[in-house]
């Protein structure tokens, strides 16, 4: 199957070669976003939303970017790169298809995707880019390492399973990372630059103030800068020397400002970046002096030092939470809850810390644990595990005790497996809380036994809520 799927991606980007500029007006209108697009010879179902820029001339050929989100919202992550696409000239095409599932599936969907904007777009086969947010930034790269022929990956929020199936070995295209310095995935998201730069591959990663979601316009227009910078600095682009100096001050700018605000060592990055995309074009030797003094700052030390300590005590603690979660829920045993509970109150002493760093990791952390429960909830069968998911609900109570569903789920599934002493402790946990929504407790599945309980009714009493009995 694998050695079908990369024939056929290769074939793909094959055909963009000879086939590029047949242009239909009905896929795209100029300036604005056309949410569904139909793919011809597929099904219904499958469609995408396109942008093209104002400027858009079919004599002309394009650099396409493929969007992929994770939910396959292509409608609503389009948005994000309008701007950009109108400002430095990109096609955009955003799958309402493709979304988190079986690659397999996914890579025949990409393949009629590319078909149908090749045969509707006037396509510059050299500049195609791949970018997707999540699971869909996962996509994104493991279908760049097939298709061979993908100049560019734009991974926004997750980065790549190092060690698996996809993982980019030859630096055949430049990647650009977007992570929020809240996402769970932060880490991963180092790790994976570590890596692409111990491989020679062209890549840099840019931190924007948020937790796991799609970064906003401003990011992404600067991700489309630089792959525009980058084309020119390979003549892929011809120079244009106006569109270089607005790039350069812009990007200037984005350095200047992170320095300003005493971000040094990113903004000690962004300066080296600057100089790395800029220096075919420009004297950069000004740039240098600016990073040797961020360099010899005391703050920026003091921060390197702290993103160090950080790096390692976040790496030792996902180890752990990798190793040790999906264990304790197949094994269902609520006694390793305690291990858990005492977890999750490091977490929070983290999140109490003067320290804005520790801040951030313990918002990562929370958010880490969050998406592998959910993960390993979504596999189970309720009908057969049922023991499993009561322990991933009585896990969300201790991460999320803020939330009202685990504990009506905990309810569900304590009074289903017969431990109604279990329900009733965690019906007046909720209750606790100040919940009142009797009727979403007279309505509640599975617990008819339990609700004609005289403990249940008593504990309503005792909270100054309505009894059914």
């Amino acid at each position: 199957m694998y050695s079908y799927m990369k024939k056929q991606l290769f074939f793909l980007i094959w055909l963009l070669v000879f086939y590029a500029g047949n242009a239909q007006s009905s896929k795209y209108i100029k300036g604005e976003v056309k949410d569904s697009v139909r793919i011809n010879n597929a099904d219904a179902s499958e469609t995408y939303a396109s942008y093209v820029p104002s400027a858009y001339d079919e004599s002309k050929r394009w650099p396409v970017v493929y969007v992929f989100d994770p939910s396959g919202n292509g409608q609503e992550a389009i948005k994000r790169f309008t701007a950009g696409a109108e400002e430095y000239g990109y096609v955009v095409i955003a799958s309402n298809t493709v979304k988190n599932g079986s690659y397999q599936e996914n890579f025949m969907k990409i393949s009629k995707l590319l078909n149908d904007v090749n045969a509707s777009f006037s396509v510059a086969p050299d500049r195609i880019v791949f970018a997707g947010f999540s699971g869909g930034a996962r996509l994104a790269t493991s279908s760049a390492v097939l298709a061979k022929n993908i100049s560019a990956v734009i991974g926004c929020g997750a980065s790549f399973d190092i060690g698996g199936e996809y993982m980019p070995v030859k630096n055949t295209f430049m990647y650009i990372g977007l992570i929020g310095d809240e996402d769970f995935n932060y880490i991963e998201m180092l790790d994976g630059i570590y890596y692409l730069n111990s491989r020679n591959f062209d890549s840099e990663l840019f931190f924007f103030n948020g937790g796991h979601e799609w970064p906003n316009e401003e990011y992404i227009s600067k991700a489309l800068r630089t792959l525009t910078v980058k084309y020119m600095a390979k003549g892929l682009v011809t120079r244009n020397e106006s569109l270089l100096e607005r790039c350069f001050q812009k990007d200037f700018n984005f350095a200047d400002e992170l320095y300003n605000k005493g971000e040094l060592v990113n903004s000690y990055e962004a300066f080296e970046a600057l100089i790395e995309n800029y220096k075919f074009f420009k004297e950069v030797d000004s740039l240098k002096d600016k990073m040797k003094e961020i360099k010899r700052s005391k703050l920026y030390k003091a921060q390197l030092s702290e993103y160090r300590r950080v790096y390692q005590a976040e790496t030792l603690y996902r180890e752990d939470y990798y190793s040790f979660l999906p264990g304790d829920i197949e094994l269902a045993d609520t006694r390793n809850l305690t291990y858990w509970s005492d977890e999750i109150e490091k977490i929070n002493e983290l999140e109490k810390s003067p320290k804005l760093e520790n801040q951030k990791m313990a918002k990562r952390l929370k958010g880490l644990l969050g998406g592998l429960a959910k993960m390993y909830e979504n596999q189970l069968i309720p009908e057969t595990q049922a023991e499993s998911l009561l322990f991933i609900n009585i896990f969300y109570t201790l991460l999320t005790p803020d939330k009202n569903e685990p504990y009506l789920k905990t309810v569900q599934l304590s009074t289903l497996l017969g431990k109604y002493d279990m329900a009733l402790y965690y019906l007046e946990e909720l209750l606790k809380k100040g919940y009142k929504d009797v009727a979403v407790l007279d309505n509640l599945e599975g617990i008819a036994l339990l609700r004609i309980s005289t403990e249940y009714n008593d504990l309503l009493t005792k909270y100054n809520l309505r009894t059914r009995y």
